[in-house]
C-alpha cells in the first residue's frame, strides 16, 4: 500500500501484488485475490496505465458482490476502490463505488470507522453534482463519528467540509472548518489558499502555495 500515494518503487509493488493475487488462486483465497487485483489496479493507475488499471478495479467490485470476504479485507477493498475513483474524479464509478460500499455496511455490525470513511466519498460524490446540502450533511456525519476513533479521516473530513462551504460562499465557515483540520493534524492546502483568493488576499493565497 506504500506505493500508492507515490510514483517510486511501483514495479516492485506491482510485482508484490500480482504474487499475492497468484497465492490466493492457488489457495482458494477470495481475500488475497481481492486484495491482489486491487493492488495490481491502483498501481498501474500511479503507472499511467489507467484504462488496464480500473478495468481490475471493476473486476475487484464483481468479486466483492459474488464471493465471501472477511469484514476485514472487505473494508479495505472498498476503501481503496473509493480512493482510487476520488483520485480520477471518475464519478460514474465514484458514485457506484461508494453504492456498493453502503449496502456492504449495512451487512456487518460495529462498522463505525468504515460507515465514516463511506460518507465522506459520498460527501465527495455530491459535491461533484452540486448536492451541497447532502454534501455538507456527511461530511458534518464523518467530523463527529470519527473525532475520536481515527483523527486523520475526521481531519480529512473537516478539510472537505471546509471545501464545501467555500464553494457555497460561506466563507466564515470554511475557516472554521480548515482550523478544525489543522488542529487535527490534517493538510488545508490547497483550500486555505483558495479561501485567501476568494477573499481577495492574492499575495496570502500565493504565499501559502508557495
Amino acid at each position: 500500500e506504500a506505493a500508492f500515494g507515490s510514483t517510486t518503487g511501483l514495479d516492485g509493488a506491482l510485482a508484490a501484488a500480482r504474487e499475492v493475487h497468484q497465492l490466493g488462486r492457488r489457495h482458494d483465497s477470495a481475500d488475497l485475490v481481492a486484495a491482489g487485483l486491487m493492488g495490481e489496479g491502483r498501481i498501474l493507475i500511479k503507472q499511467g496505465r489507467v484504462a488496464d488499471g480500473l478495468a481490475l478495479l471493476d473486476e475487484v467490485l464483481v468479486l466483492l458482490l459474488t464471493e465471501p470476504l472477511s469484514p476485514e479485507w472487505a473494508g479495505d477493498v472498498y476503501c481503496n476502490l473509493m480512493v482510487a475513483a476520488s483520485e480520477l474524479v471518475d464519478v460514474e464509478r465514484a458514485a457506484a463505488w461508494t453504492e456498493a460500499t453502503t449496502r456492504w455496511l449495512q451487512t456487518i455490525d460495529a462498522a463505525v470507522l468504515f460507515t465514516g470513511i463511506c460518507r465522506l466519498h459520498r460527501a465527495q460524490v455530491h459535491t461533484w453534482r452540486g448536492a451541497w446540502d447532502l454534501a455538507e450533511r456527511e461530511a458534518r456525519l464523518v467530523c463527529a463519528d470519527l473525532a475520536e476513533i481515527e483523527p486523520a479521516s475526521a481531519a480529512e473530513a473537516h478539510y472537505h467540509l471546509g471545501d464545501i462551504r467555500r464553494l457555497r460562499g460561506d466563507l466564515a465557515g470554511a475557516e472554521q472548518a480548515y482550523d478544525a483540520a489543522r488542529h487535527l493534524g490534517g493538510d488545508t492546502q490547497p483550500g486555505l489558499a483558495m479561501l485567501h483568493l476568494a477573499r481577495g488576499q492574492v499575495d496570502v493565497a500565493s504565499a501559502a502555495i508557495n
